[in-house]
Formats: C-alpha cells, structure tokens, sequence
C-alpha cells in the first residue's frame, strides 16, 4: 500500500514549489481550487517522473474536506498533509479569510483525524499570528472556531480589516495545534505549524496592499530579503524525516529573525 501524501494550496506559490521537489516514495495528491490549474501542474509533475493525482478541494467547505479524504483513503495509506491553502491579508472578505484560514484548518485537522496512523499534519500559519497577544478577550473564540457564532465575535476585533483577520485566522491556527497535539498523539501523529514570513511567491507581489509596506518589512528584517519558496520546501522536507521525530505540537518560525525583531523595536 503506497504512502499518500495531501497537498491543499497546490497551484499557489508555496504549493507549487513543493510539489516540484516531492521526493517520497508515494503518491502526492495536489488540491486546490481551480482544475485547470491543477491539471497543468500535474502536467508538470509528469515529466518529472512525480507521481501526483488530482482533487479539487475548497477547505472552507466540510463536504469538500470530506470527499478529499475519502478520494486519499481510495489510493493507499495517509502519511503526510501539508496544508498551504489560504487567502492572503489583502482580501476584503474578512469572514472569508477566516473561514478558508482559520475554519477550513479546523475541517482538514478533524477530517483528517479519522485516518491518522503514524502520520504527520505540517500546517501553514504565518509570522503574523505571533503578533497577536494573548488575550481572554479572543483565546477561547479562536480556539472554538467551528461554533456557529464564531464569526460574529470576530467582528469586534476584525474591525473590517483583512489584516486583522488574517493574523487572528493564523494565531487561532498555531493555538489549535498546540491545544490538539495529545488528541493527535493518540494516533501517533505529529502536528506543527510554520509560520513564514514574506516568501517570494506571485501572491507577494500581487496580493500586497502596498508594495512601500512590504519593502519596509524586508529592509527591517535582520536577513534583508524575503524568503525563497524553496526555503519552505526544504523545512517541510525535513519536518517529514525520521531526524525531526520528536518536533511536535509546536511552531516553527521561518522568516529571517523579523518576528523577534519587531517585538524589541518600534519598526511599523
């Protein structure tokens, strides 16, 4: 039975990076939303010998998440979901960024659940979720993501800004995983976060608000320049080995030392 490796957010810049350097013995399903998209990145892997199946997925629909799971228990065993689906700070949808972000997270991480076995669950978060401090005022909500009310009481702290939203959605992720991390063990699986900072990927340029902001970020970053998706890559190739067996419930920072930075000096 070969091993089944998921991967939501293929077709984006992150996703994409990955997928062309996959290197496990198995099967590597690319989901995403648009088939087009994923057919010509399939097309893609073919030629380099990568064995990958395709499975439109929307995260933040449950069914969605459910029939990804059943389409990866028909090709073999689950090994491994990198998760890298999600809207960027720029959208104007505020409920949708928490609902693919933050929402869709939780659907994956229960869905999955149900086949874990020696398993790994590597999740994208972002630098911006350490920047959010602990507060009773919004722990309990984004650890409560699925409740019905749950967007509703985001409302007062989102204030209509996507950025709120999307460091909330990415807080509420790392929050989850280190309060769900004895559930997973209890199947011998390992769950972790990573949080990059800015990563060279077509979103990065397109999806910024305002290019001066990003240019300040990377100038104040003790590394000055962004990330290279391949950077990302070679963190989860690693998080996936036998060498990094003891990393869990945790997340791991990637974005050049600027998340330490800004928490000693007044930058933004």
């Amino acid at each position: 039975m070969k091993d089944i490796y998921v991967l939501t957010g293929a077709t984006g810049g992150m996703g994409s990076d990955y997928a062309h350097n996959f290197k496990h013995d198995g099967i590597l399903i690319i989901s995403d939303l648009n088939q087009e998209k994923l057919e010509t990145l399939k097309k893609e892997l073919d030629k380099k010998d990568i064995n990958s199946e395709i499975c439109v997925c929307d995260v933040s629909d449950k069914n969605s998440v459910n029939n990804l799971v059943e389409f990866t228990k028909s090709l073999g065993k689950f090994k491994t979901l990198i998760h890298m689906a999600g809207l960027p700070e720029s959208n104007p949808n505020t409920d949708l960024i928490y609902q693919v972000n933050l929402i869709g997270t939780k659907y994956l991480m229960d869905s999955f659940y149900e086949i874990c076995d020696n398993s790994i669950l590597l999740l994208i978060a972002s630098m911006t979720g350490h920047l959010v401090p602990d507060s009773k005022l919004y722990n309990k909500t984004l650890l409560d993501p699925l409740n019905e009310k749950f967007l509703k009481k985001m409302k007062f702290f989102t204030q209509g800004k996507g950025t709120n939203a999307y460091a909330f959605a990415k807080k509420g992720m790392i929050m989850l995983v280190e309060k769900e991390v004895g559930k997973f063990a209890k199947k011998n699986t390992r769950i972790i976060t990573i949080s990059p900072g800015a990563v060279e990927t077509p979103m990065s340029s397109t999806d910024a608000s305002d290019t001066s902001v990003i240019e300040t970020f990377v100038k104040n970053t003790p590394i000055p320049r962004m990330a290279k998706p391949i950077e990302i890559t070679k963190l989860l190739q690693y998080l996936c080995t036998e060498e990094a067996s003891f990393i869990n419930g945790t997340d791991i920072l990637i974005d050049g030392g600027i998340t330490s930075h800004m928490k000693y000096n007044k930058i933004f």
